[in-house]
């Protein structure tokens, strides 16, 4: 920190009293123990205020008493700022992608969606008035009609991958048990949903973060655990929500987890994507991997979140 930035300004007048008194025992702590402490300091000087980061340890007489305290303290402010600046940009960007994803999604289900509806349709009217003379063109009628009663249920799992509608129109659980519907005839893996009473709305945007967790959690079980069975654990109390996705499947490597590989219909976010959104809920996230499978776990406070009468405000 720059001292003349210091000068002539005491330290109640430098730090908040809390804080005056916390450095201060730090102080005294390294005088009485002899410990080498480190901790991030915030000074209100002349430009504002700056965060530093503080070293103190013991300094030593010649018989090895302790006689006083020294310290060094580097000044972090402009990272801090950065750091925080790119914090920002980064929730831009994936507010962005989520935005762009409902939208694809919205046209793929109303618009393309829509159009092979209709020519399923018409190909089944042109079937029907095919003559039962003609078995080679009712049969290319029939397979036409076919794929595009295939394309529109491909068409249909493509929409909700990108962007769930049941999650803003009835909130996580039922999104996700919608999910796990899918999920178990497309991949074979069976998936048990475990949900505390009365759980309730929470906010879109931590909505669709601990959604994106639970998909992109269960893409990898898919592709790495080699587990048939997982379990997903949703609960909430007064003080925190946590998520937890665990599976029984052989122990996954960091180097499995962040590497990329295409699935058919699974639209995943990443695993740093995964980081950051929780960081901008103000959550935490953790993964954990073992001899008894990979658990990927979720934890945000509670405070600042909404039941479904103020998290409707939100839509």
């Amino acid at each position: 920190m720059n001292q003349e930035q210091k000068k002539g300004k005491t330290d109640s007048e430098i730090f908040p009293p809390e804080q005056a008194a916390e450095y201060r025992a730090n102080d005294l702590k390294v005088l009485r123990e002899g410990l080498t402490m480190e901790f991030e300091e915030i000074a209100d000087l002349e430009d504002g205020p700056h965060t530093s980061i503080v070293h103190k340890f013991p300094l030593f007489d010649t018989h090895g008493n302790i006689y006083a305290t020294g310290g060094v303290a580097t000044d972090i402010t402009e990272r801090k700022r950065a750091d925080e600046q790119l914090r920002r940009l980064s929730g831009e960007l994936l507010r962005s992608q989520d935005e762009e994803r409902r939208r694809i999604a919205r046209d793929l289900h109303d618009s393309t969606g829509q159009d092979l509806v209709a020519l399923a349709t018409m190909l089944g009217q042109l079937r029907a008035s095919t003559p039962f003379s003609s078995p080679k063109s009712r049969g290319l009628v029939s397979e036409c009609q076919a794929l595009a009663e295939h394309c529109i249920r491909e068409i249909r799992t493509l929409s909700y991958l990108l962007y769930p509608p049941m999650l803003d129109e009835a909130g996580l659980e039922d999104a996700i048990r919608h999910y796990l519907d899918g999920f178990a005839k497309r991949s074979g893996i069976r998936v048990d949903l475990e949900v505390s009473p009365g759980f309730g709305r929470m906010t879109r945007e931590a909505e669709l973060a601990l959604f994106r967790v639970v998909q992109e959690s269960l893409t990898n079980v898919q592709r790495h655990s080699g587990s048939l069975q997982a379990k997903i654990k949703l609960v909430r109390n007064a003080h925190e929500v946590t998520l937890e996705i665990s599976d029984t499947g052989r122990e996954t490597s960091d180097s499995e987890l962040k590497r990329d590989k295409w699935l058919p219909f699974e639209v995943g976010v990443g695993i740093p994507s995964m980081h950051e959104r929780v960081k901008l809920i103000g959550g935490r996230l953790s993964i954990a991997t073992g001899n008894n499978g990979t658990t990927v776990s979720v934890t945000l406070p509670a405070e600042g979140e909404r039941h479904e009468a103020a998290s409707n405000s939100d839509r």
